[in-house]
């Protein structure tokens, strides 16, 4: 997409994945591990300044992935907030200019290219926090412009974006699909239901 400042992509790749009983980030979905598929999206976006936050099946991420990727949290226990705020800070060690970041959850397999997209145009329009209206809920996958990175960077436990924002300072894209969550391998069919 057209340039008009770097975006860096948080993958949070960090979870316990306790419901999924295994890997989550390394299962796979129509041919590839859902990690593979996030990496991707995010490198498509945002060339080499992508982060990859790992936690829990660390060891196991690890052995997947060139390390020049990771950044390991070591408070993951704690919940997503840490993860998010570990990401952003890595990102802006690697380019303080970045002018947004994408946060893309490991485990919406859902999400293609042209959602990240929108939510990135729609962010640089109305320079708020953007997130991803799914039918039940509003979450991530997100755009967040630089105004909002000390909200990130913040987050403690299980603080998600939107705990730190008012109504106000973000908007919405929606799209079912794209939000839609991997908690357990029978989700995987409810998301090709979804097609």
């Amino acid at each position: 997409m057209e340039s008009t400042g770097k975006i860096g992509t948080v993958i949070l790749a960090a979870g316990a994945s306790s419901r999924f009983g295994g890997t989550k980030a390394l299962a796979l979905f129509e041919g590839k591990t859902l990690l593979e598929r996030a990496l991707y999206l995010a490198r498509e976006l945002s060339g080499q300044l992508v982060r990859v936050v790992t936690g829990g099946h660390s060891e196991k991420i690890h052995a997947e992935l060139d390390s020049k990727w990771i950044v390991h949290n070591a408070n993951w226990r704690e919940g997503m907030g840490t993860s998010i705020a570990v990401g952003v800070a890595d990102v802006l060690r690697l380019a303080p200019d970045a002018h947004l970041i994408v946060i893309l959850p490991v485990d919406q397999p859902g999400v293609r290219f042209d959602h990240l997209t929108s939510l990135v145009r729609e962010s640089r329009r109305t320079n708020s926090v953007v997130l991803t209206k799914g039918a039940d809920h509003i979450g991530p996958p997100a755009a967040v412009p630089r105004n909002f990175f000390s909200i990130m960077l913040q987050l403690e436990g299980e603080q998600g974006l939107k705990s730190g924002l008012k109504s106000a300072e973000f908007g919405t894209v929606t799209n079912v699909r794209a939000a839609i969550d991997i908690d357990q391998p029978s989700d995987f069919d409810f998301l090709n239901s979804s097609l």
